[in-house]
């Protein structure tokens, strides 16, 4: 099976498929942590992670959701296995390609359930487009519609810098379940694309972070402390951070503590049944069962079964007019 190539783009500067993280619409990596990424390749440091199976697996996968996607909306003239990045030509911005396709005045309606447009209109495919292949353990949102960082910033970053009037995300789901979300080019976005990009590089070039957002910023910004420096945290502001800090540590305590005695309190009430109930929620307490193990460095030990140390609780969510099912 002919297999895709992966990422192409330099890792100097800003790649379509950290835009997401550039936007804050990634939930794995912030603005910070990207530029980071950056600045260290800029100074030589190898900062791409090690191919691991699900990224193989992508690839290996990525040629026939392209050929699918095809098929579904009547493409043509397909490109795949593109290993020339595209770049912008007014600002550093590159992108790795899946695939191109081409149609000629093909009006596609969306039917939830495999096709999706952003507005839930109509979209005319005329032209060359972009074609972005997803594969994911994962289950489609609600909707329906992938997240923004689920390929859909990507895919109007690649239309900016080519300039093609449309673009499609074709995911699948769980090996099985596939869907596909079309997209015009949006020159709105593409105004403050530029401006975010621009911004990035300067703060590239200068080491300039971005306001930390979590505690992994600040370890980004600040990685060793001077020994022995000292500051003092005299002003209103710092007052009341720690303020806050101490007192969520002892209401976590008090918390933790006051959950604790009331799962002993309900484990005494289910002695040894499995499930409790009520009209509010529904109790498991389970067990874990852990095998033999030989002996090698350490002595062997038996199996055994030992009963869950806390209890599960789901809320159950109540119909109106009352009506509980047990």
């Amino acid at each position: 099976m002919e297999k895709a190539q992966g990422k192409l783009t330099s890792d100097n500067h800003a790649s379509c498929s950290g835009v997401a993280a550039l936007f804050g619409a990634s939930p794995y990596e912030t603005k910070n942590e990207y530029l980071d990424s950056r600045i260290r390749a800029r100074k030589g440091e190898n900062v791409r992670s090690e191919k691991n199976i699900y990224a193989e697996m992508g690839n290996i996968l990525e040629n026939p959701i392209l050929e699918i996607t095809c098929e579904k909306l009547g493409l043509s003239n397909l490109e795949k296995n593109i290993t020339t990045p595209v770049l912008h030509e007014e600002y550093p911005l590159g992108g790795s390609i899946d695939g191109i396709a081409y149609c000629q005045n093909n009006l596609i309606t969306p039917d939830d359930d495999i096709i999706y447009t952003e507005d839930d209109k109509p979209i005319m495919l005329d032209g060359k487009g972009i074609l972005e292949a997803k594969a994911t353990a994962l289950m489609p949102e609600a909707d329906g519609k992938p997240t923004l960082w689920r390929g859909l910033l990507q895919v109007k970053a690649l239309m900016a810098i080519t300039g093609y009037s449309w673009g499609c995300v074709s995911t699948i789901y769980r090996s099985t379940l596939f869907k596909m979300f079309l997209l015009r080019r949006d020159f709105a976005f593409e105004t403050k694309l530029k401006e975010v990009i621009l911004d990035f590089e300067r703060r590239i070039t200068a080491e300039d972070y971005y306001p930390p957002v979590t505690l992994k910023d600040t370890q980004i910004m600040f990685p060793e402390p001077v020994k022995a420096k000292e500051i003092e945290l005299d002003n209103d502001a710092a007052s009341t951070y720690l303020d806050l800090i101490y007192t969520a540590d002892e209401q976590i305590k008090a918390l933790s503590k006051a959950k604790e005695n009331a799962q002993i309190k309900v484990q005494e009430l289910m002695g040894d049944a499995e499930i409790g109930f009520n009209k509010n929620y529904r109790v498991t307490w389970g067990s874990r069962t852990f095998k033999a193990k030989p002996e090698k460095i350490v002595p062997a030990k038996d199996g055994y079964t030992i009963r869950n140390k806390t209890i599960t609780i789901k809320k159950i969510e109540h119909e109106e007019g009352g009506k509980h099912d047990n």
